[in-house]
């Protein structure tokens, strides 16, 4: 009896509203701000966003297309809108060497924790007796020394019967990095998984990608456009970044002044985890551990300077070789690369390049875009054939490389002081 109370006492403390756990001090920053995985405390509504999702999960048979830039946050506003709305999901995230078969053998195996309680989910005995036999068929769970075969018998329909019975959606995260051929089989499954939904209404497909268009992410036959939604997630508004921020402190009883509120806005580049990281390492520079009911600390300027030290540090190895080697090009390579920290993220014409850099030949413009679009610069650049611009392609290394040149201009200021002090002195 003893043990059954306290079980229940830390269930009540679990569904206990926001304000309740900020008050007894059980919000600790990392669940605050989290760059690494989706918000849910600090998880900020995107309605429009939401409504139209919302739409497409009711709309049986639909399946679902997600991209956008990697930051923009796909994977919170699809999680977060599956919790709000109490839809069963299992989430398969893709690496470069995954293979198809290997996606349908995860997945597969995320289902036996409804097929193991096939009465309390209402699973035709049928197919779970199907299921229980291919399982013994298949082994235990993947590891890293045993390959899995996938058995004839575990196809795409047979996966989407297993999903549709238990009224179970399933994610596919980062698609793009799956090889191309890869991709192909996951649009043929989309085929499938509609055609199986005549059957079961509920079996459906989220695939989320960081990419610039839907095709970039998966090639679709034409027949599907109608039955297939593509979903462009955007990076966060200013607004929005802004909302992150302030509810994030709020929670934590942390005031931030309007200056510095600007400063992470302008750092974060739009990117939702790049906010969250900066006010991540800002709560360990002040040393905010939990959350309080009285204020317990102020936002500083040399808060934010550490956090932004302490994110160019984390990301030093890889970015500071590719600054690097850009500025082994001379004095070009920096004013260019100056041009696209300035630019919004959708990038520059060629013709603006040109204007702004007018000081070099066009030609030694055009040369070194085209150097830094090659694998030796790992496509540093990217051309963008149908707004015809050139941007940074990766929007991290955006944020990194505004950082490195607003702790130059940091560093420049700080050296004229000293030298004015030194003079004055004199």
């Amino acid at each position: 009896m003893y043990i059954c109370i306290i079980n229940i006492h830390f269930n009540l403390k679990d569904m206990l509203p926001i304000s309740i756990k900020k008050a007894f001090g059980k919000i600790k920053p990392k669940d605050v701000f989290t760059p690494a995985k989706a918000a849910t405390i600090n998880y900020v509504k995107r309605n429009e966003l939401v409504n139209n999702i919302h739409n497409l999960f009711d709309t049986d048979g639909k399946q679902l297309v997600v991209f956008g830039y990697s930051g923009s946050g796909k994977t919170t506003l699809i999680t977060n809108e599956l919790h709000n709305q109490r839809i069963k999901h299992i989430i398969t995230r893709c690496t470069q060497d995954t293979t198809y078969d290997r996606l349908i053998l995860n997945a597969f195996d995320q289902l036996n924790i409804y097929y193991e309680k096939s009465r309390t989910y209402r699973i035709d005995s049928s197919i779970s007796a199907d299921f229980k036999g291919l399982k013994s068929q298949i082994g235990g769970s993947n590891n890293s020394t045993t390959e899995r075969v996938l058995p004839y018998q575990l196809t795409a329909e047979k996966l989407a019967i297993f999903l549709g019975e238990v009224e179970c959606y399933w994610i596919i995260e980062d698609l793009h990095k799956l090889h191309i051929d890869e991709r192909r089989k996951v649009a043929d499954t989309l085929k499938i998984f509609i055609d199986v939904a005549n059957l079961h209404p509920k079996t459906k497909i989220i695939c989320l990608g960081a990419v610039n268009s839907s095709k970039d992410l998966i090639e679709l036959d034409p027949n599907l456009n109608n039955r297939v939604a593509d979903i462009n997630v955007p990076l966060l508004s200013n607004s929005e970044i802004r909302s992150l921020i302030l509810n994030g402190f709020s929670l934590l009883s942390v005031s931030i002044p309007e200056k510095n509120l600007k400063q992470i806005i302008d750092l974060s580049n739009n990117i939702g985890s790049v906010a969250h990281q900066l006010c991540l390492n800002i709560c360990h520079t002040l040393n905010i551990t939990k959350s309080s009911i009285i204020e317990k600390a102020s936002v500083s300027d040399n808060a934010i300077q550490d956090s932004v030290q302490t994110f160019v540090k984390e990301h030093a190895g890889r970015f500071k070789f590719l600054i690097d080697k850009i500025f082994s090009t001379g004095k070009i390579g920096q004013q260019l690369l100056l041009q696209f920290s300035k630019a919004e993220l959708d990038g520059l014409p060629i013709e603006t390049l040109y204007k702004n850099l007018s000081s070099f030949t066009e030609e030694s413009v055009s040369e070194l875009l085209n150097t830094l679009c090659s694998a030796e610069y790992e496509e540093v650049i990217r051309y963008d054939s149908n707004a015809k611009k050139f941007k940074l392609a990766n929007p991290f290394f955006k944020v990194y490389v505004n950082m490195h040149f607003e702790l130059e201009r940091k560093a420049k200021r700080n050296n004229k002081s000293k030298k004015r002090n030194k003079r004055n002195y004199i």
